[in-house]
C-alpha cells in the first residue's frame, strides 16, 4: 500500500467549516473514489501545516487513477476553499506519524 499525505494551512475563520468538510464530505467520498482514509490531524496552532490528511491506495497506478478523476478535482477545489498552501506527498505506508 501507498499513502497520500495532504498538508495544508486552514484559512482564518474557516476552522469549523474545514473540520465539518473533512469529517463528513471528504471522509465519505474518499472510499467511493478508491482511497481509504487512514488518519487526519488538526493543530489549532502550529508553525507548520495545521492539517494533515492521510489516505491509502493499493498502489501507485490506483492512486494515479484517483488523482486524475473528476471526483478528486472537485474534492481538491472544495479543500482549497478551507485550506491554503496544499502540499501533496506520496510515500510507502509505514506505521506511525508521517509528514
Amino acid at each position: 500500500m501507498i499513502k497520500l499525505i495532504v498538508t495544508c494551512d486552514i484559512r482564518a475563520g474557516k476552522e469549523n467549516e474545514f473540520l465539518e468538510f473533512i469529517n463528513h464530505d471528504f471522509a465519505e467520498i474518499m472510499p467511493t473514489i478508491g482511497l481509504q482514509p487512514s488518519e487526519a490531524w488538526y493543530a489549532p496552532w502550529s508553525k507548520g501545516p495545521r492539517a494533515v490528511l492521510c489516505s491509502l491506495a493499493d498502489d501507485q497506478a490506483a492512486l494515479d487513477l484517483v488523482l486524475a478523476s473528476a471526483e478528486w478535482a472537485e474534492l481538491h477545489t472544495r479543500l482549497q476553499e478551507f485550506g491554503a498552501d496544499l502540499v501533496y506527498k506520496v510515500t510507502e505506508r509505514v506505521s506511525g506519524f508521517q509528514i
